[in-house]
């Protein structure tokens, strides 16, 4: 007796992913699991936002990154049942080819934002300056300085003596001579 014919005789079909049942069976599952997940994922961030009692976290942001998170929770249990059920296994291939091809001509599209964010982190790790230095940076007028007041993953925020504010993107920052006044 085989181990397909012992799991019908059972009334098991129903784990086998290739029986209608067990394709039932498995989208069920996934779906439970990827809503468990996008739950604690969510319940995960509502924490993070009430601790952050000073606001540093961006509530706009906070929002869009767990919606984004969230779709790609369900997104990849998707995947995952995709690759289980046989008669899926194009589809995806498919979805995992469209994502390789989306990325791709998202960081094509993006290379001067991720170009800043990744200067962001290496001004972050290598501290050429920090916030309340005052720098001198060439800016189309000419060069000019000013006090660092923000630095963020894309851009440098520096205020000048007369009150004017200056966002030098983080690759045009660190791409240039950076003279540190104090």
């Amino acid at each position: 007796m085989s181990a397909h014919s012992s799991l019908k005789s059972y009334g098991l079909d129903f784990f086998r992913p290739v029986s209608p049942l067990g394709v039932v069976f498995y989208a069920v599952l996934f779906f439970i699991a990827a809503a468990t997940a996008a739950s604690f994922f969510r319940s995960a961030v509502e924490r993070i936002l009430e601790k952050d009692s000073r606001r540093r976290i961006d509530r706009t942001y906070a929002i869009f990154l767990t919606k984004f998170g969230v779709l790609s929770i369900y997104g990849l249990f998707f995947v995952f049942y995709a690759q289980l059920i046989p008669s899926l296994h194009s589809v995806a291939a498919f979805l995992l080819t469209g994502a390789s091809i989306v990325s791709l001509t998202v960081g094509l599209a993006a290379q001067n934002t991720l170009g800043n964010m990744v200067a962001g982190v290496a001004i972050l790790i290598y501290r050429p300056f920090h916030v309340g230095d005052i720098i001198r940076v060439a800016v189309p007028g000419g060069a000019d300085q000013g006090i660092v007041e923000q630095i963020s993953l894309g851009y440098t925020t520096l205020l000048t003596e007369d009150q004017r504010s200056i966002l030098v993107p983080n690759g045009v920052i660190l791409g240039q001579t950076i003279i540190k006044i104090k």
